[in-house]
C-alpha cells in the first residue's frame, strides 16, 4: 500500500513538472529568465494548482506570461502582451489538438489509467517539442518585433493572436457546459485553433523576412552612398596632398637663392610667410580615411567609414588612426558590427551634449590581441555614470537608449572579447579587446 502511495505520488510529481517545464521551456526561447529565476517555477506551479483546484483553465499562464515579460524583463506593455500570447499559443494550440485526439479515443476510466501511466506527460513533452519546432521555424526577432516599424504588424498579428486566445477560452467554457455535445466536434475545434494559429506565425515570418530584407537592401544603399561619399573626400585630400607636393617644390626653389645669398632676411620671411603657413593647412587637413586602408577586417571598416560619415555630417570632429594591420577577427561579422555600432553610435550621442564635440578611434593589433579604443568628449552634468548600464537609458530622454545592457549580453556570449570603461568629467573611454587565435 505504501509504495502505491510513493508511486502514485512520485508519478504526480513528474506530470506536473513536466506539465510547468513545457510551459516555461517554450517561453525561456523569447527570454532565458523563465527557467533561470527560480521563483517564476514557484509562480507556475501556483498557477497550476488554482487552475486545477478553480477549473479556470489555462487563463493563469496567459497572466504569468504577461507578468513575468513587462515587470521582470521590463518589455513595454504592448510588446508583453505580443509575447505572452506567442508563447501561450506556441504550445497552448499543439497541446490541446493532442489532448482531444486522446480524449476522442478514449473514455473517463481509460483517461485515469492513461494519466496514471505517465502516457500524460508524454502528450505535455510531445506538445513542447512541436511547438519549439514550430518557434524555430519562425525565428523570432526581437530586434524586428520591437522596431517601430514592424509596429502596425505586431498590432495586427496580436489582434489575431486574441481572437484565437478567445476562441480557446470559448471552447473551454463550451466543453464545461455542453460535455457531451462539444466532444463531437472538440477535436475539429482543437485542429482549427492549431492550423490558425500557424498560419498567423507563418504570417509572422513571412513579414520578418520581407522587413529583414528591406532593411538589409537600405544598409547595402547607405554602404554604397557612404563609400562614394568616403571616395569623394579622399580625392579632396589627394587634391590636397598633390597641391602641397607642388607647393613643396616651389618652397625649395625659393630657398636655394636665398640660401646661396645667405640672406637671412629673406630666409626668415619665406620661413614665416610660407613655410608656417604651410604646417598649418598640414596641422588643419584630416587624413583620417587614410588609415582605413589598414583595415582587413571588413565589418569593422564599414562601420567605422558609416560613422565617419556621420559625425562629418553632424560636424563632429572624428579622429581615426590604426596601429600595425588589423587583421579578420575570429568573432562572427554581424557582432563585430553590432558592438561597434552601439559604441559608436554612444559616442556620437554623447559628444553631442559637449561644449567642445570630439570622437577619437584607435586601434592596435600584436600578436595576442586587437584593441580598439573609442574615446569621446561628453558633458559630465547630463550623463548619470550609475544609470548607463540600465535598459533603455539615454542622455536624450527615458526608453532612447541603443544600450550598453545590449552590448553587454552580446559580449557575454563571446569568450574572447573584452570591455572596459573608464568616466572621467570630460572624457567617456570604451577600450574594446579581442583576443586573437593562434597563428
Amino acid at each position: 500500500m505504501t509504495l502505491e502511495i510513493i508511486s502514485e505520488f512520485i508519478a504526480v510529481t513528474f506530470i506536473i513538472i513536466s506539465y510547468c517545464y513545457a510551459r516555461l521551456k517554450i517561453a525561456s526561447t523569447i527570454e532565458p529568465i523563465f527557467l533561470k529565476k527560480k521563483r517564476n517555477w514557484i509562480y507556475i506551479f501556483i498557477y497550476y494548482i488554482g487552475a486545477s483546484f478553480f477549473q479556470i483553465g489555462p487563463i493563469g499562464y496567459l497572466v504569468f506570461y504577461y507578468i513575468v515579460f513587462r515587470y521582470q524583463v521590463k518589455k513595454e506593455s504592448r510588446n508583453a502582451l505580443f509575447y505572452s500570447l506567442y508563447a501561450f499559443l506556441a504550445y497552448e494550440s499543439v497541446y490541446y489538438f493532442l489532448i482531444s485526439l486522446v480524449y476522442h479515443f478514449i473514455d473517463s476510466e481509460q483517461w485515469m489509467m492513461f494519466y496514471r501511466e505517465g502516457l500524460y506527460m508524454l502528450i505535455c513533452l510531445l506538445a513542447l517539442a512541436v511547438a519549439l519546432a514550430i518557434h524555430h521555424l519562425i525565428g523570432l526577432n526581437q530586434k524586428i518585433i520591437e522596431s517601430e516599424e514592424f509596429l502596425p504588424i505586431i498590432k495586427k498579428t496580436t489582434d489575431y493572436f486574441i481572437g484565437l486566445v478567445g476562441i480557446r477560452f470559448l471552447s473551454i467554457f463550451a466543453y464545461q457546459v455542453f460535455r457531451n455535445e462539444y466532444l463531437e466536434i472538440k477535436v475539429t475545434a482543437s485542429l482549427s485553433i492549431f492550423i490558425i494559429t500557424l498560419l498567423v506565425m507563418l504570417y509572422l515570418r513571412d513579414q520578418q523576412l520581407k522587413y529583414a530584407h528591406k532593411e538589409a537592401m537600405q544598409q547595402k544603399e547607405e554602404e554604397i552612398r557612404g563609400a562614394n561619399r568616403l571616395v569623394e573626400e579622399l580625392g579632396v585630400l589627394y587634391d590636397e596632398i598633390r597641391g602641397f607636393r607642388h607647393d613643396f617644390g616651389g618652397v625649395i626653389a625659393c630657398l636655394g637663392p636665398s640660401i646661396k645669398k645667405q640672406n637671412d632676411d629673406e630666409l626668415k620671411k619665406i620661413y614665416r610667410d610660407v613655410c608656417l603657413e604651410m604646417n598649418q593647412r598640414l596641422v588643419k587637413a584630416d587624413y583620417t580615411g587614410f588609415d582605413l586602408k589598414n583595415i582587413n577586417d571588413i565589418g569593422i571598416k564599414n562601420v567605422l567609414t558609416q560613422k565617419m560619415l556621420q559625425a562629418k555630417e553632424q560636424q563632429i570632429p572624428f579622429y581615426l588612426e590604426v596601429v600595425n594591420t588589423i587583421p579578420i577577427l575570429d568573432v562572427p561579422m554581424l557582432e563585430v558590427v553590432r558592438i561597434l555600432s552601439i559604441l559608436l553610435d554612444n559616442a556620437i550621442e554623447g559628444t553631442q551634449n559637449s561644449s567642445k564635440p570630439e570622437i577619437t578611434v584607435g586601434l592596435v593589433s600584436d600578436k595576442n590581441e586587437v584593441t580598439i579604443y573609442i574615446k569621446n568628449t561628453h558633458n559630465h552634468k547630463t550623463i548619470n555614470r550609475w544609470k548607463i548600464w540600465e535598459e533603455g537609458y539615454s542622455t536624450k530622454g527615458e526608453r532612447r537608449g541603443i544600450g550598453l545592457p545590449s552590448l553587454l549580453q552580446i559580449l557575454q556570449e563571446l569568450e574572447d572579447a573584452d570591455l572596459q570603461t573608464e568616466i572621467t568629467d570630460n572624457y567617456f573611454e570604451q577600450t574594446l579587446i579581442f583576443k586573437r587565435g593562434e597563428i
